[in-house]
């Protein structure tokens, strides 16, 4: 989510993964994400990660070692998910219409939404997963070739914009292809949903409260000026941001001190209770990557906050 929306950033950890896994990154690559700048970054299903810039619709695929390996461009998404064999899944068309672009030949693919969405993620070569913001579920499942709707997952209530300030639902999507898993996070509200492809709930965790009061503030001042406007107003805001780690665990930011050097995370495994840590950092950004047992923290490049690009390996 990552239009019309006052997004606030903090920094979020994974856990600690594999000796093997941690070394897989070349230098090259380590200093490359500590320079790149993005509205948004990932890890393809292959170890690639992706960068990808909203205002000029640059997409660029790196390899571990730091190599570009493939290019493209979708102007005026809101999200994107990127796999170097698959190509660009984004949404455009102010969340009502899921686009296919192909890395090298090949032409785009259409396919109209019944349901304004934001979050969106690759399944496999003919499966997408989206997220509706206002739709009484939580994600859906398109067989893209076909473009057509396979299956709702989950229930949520309907949310349904009003005079004022209504916040829509910015739900955060990945995918284990190894667990054949689907993460779902809101970002705003902080409420973690994973499923099962066939829809079943495997894990539920409503994140702790924190202090937004700047936020909130903000919230309560756009909601007064919109209700003297009579005008409707429907921001899309991400507090919080997801990572998984090997495990299968869900890792997001939990709170962030006021100076900004210290961070407060949630770790939530499949099985079992989470757990919070702190750590001390330089500064803070919530958006993050988990590349090779490396942790990219950065800052998406609209935030109203000072670059702050980490890259950290956890013991």
């Amino acid at each position: 989510m990552r239009k019309s929306a006052l997004l606030f950033f903090v920094l979020a950890v994974c856990s600690p993964l594999g000796a093997v896994a941690e070394a897989a990154l070349a230098d090259r690559a380590l200093s490359l994400v500590r320079d790149l700048r993005a509205s948004g970054m990932g890890v393809d299903q292959e170890g690639n990660l992706w960068a990808w810039q909203n205002r000029s619709g640059r997409i660029d695929l790196y390899s571990p070692e730091g190599e570009v390996i493939a290019t493209a461009s979708l102007k005026d998404a809101v999200s994107v998910a990127v796999d170097g064999r698959w190509g660009v899944a984004g949404i455009v068309g102010q969340g009502k219409e899921l686009r296919l672009v192909p890395f090298g030949p090949g032409s785009p693919i259409s396919i109209p939404l019944p349901d304004e969405v934001r979050g969106v993620a690759w399944i496999d070569a003919e499966t997408i997963a989206v997220a509706p913001t206002l739709a009484n579920h939580r994600a859906q499942i398109w067989k893209v070739r076909e473009k057509t709707l396979l299956k709702k997952l989950g229930t949520e209530d309907v949310i349904e914009p009003k005079i004022g300030t209504t916040v829509l639902r910015a739900v955060d999507l990945q995918y284990d292809p190894g667990r054949k898993l689907l993460y779902t996070l809101d970002g705003f509200r902080g409420d973690l949903q994973v499923f099962a492809l066939d829809g079943r709930l495997v894990r539920h965790e409503a994140f702790p409260q924190v202090e937004r009061r700047e936020l909130e503030a903000w919230l309560a001042q756009t909601d007064r000026e919109m209700r003297e406007r009579h005008e409707v107003f429907i921001p899309g805001i991400s507090w919080f941001y997801l990572a998984v780690d090997t495990s299968g665990a869900a890792w997001s930011v939990q709170a962030c001190d006021h100076s900004r050097t210290h961070a407060t995370l949630l770790q939530i495994p499949l099985l079992g209770k989470s757990r919070s840590t702190t750590f001390e950092v330089a500064c803070c950004a919530l958006p993050l990557v988990i590349w090779k047992g490396w942790l990219i923290t950065y800052t998406d490049t609209a935030a109203p906050r000072e670059i702050c690009n980490l890259v950290r390996r956890m013991p």
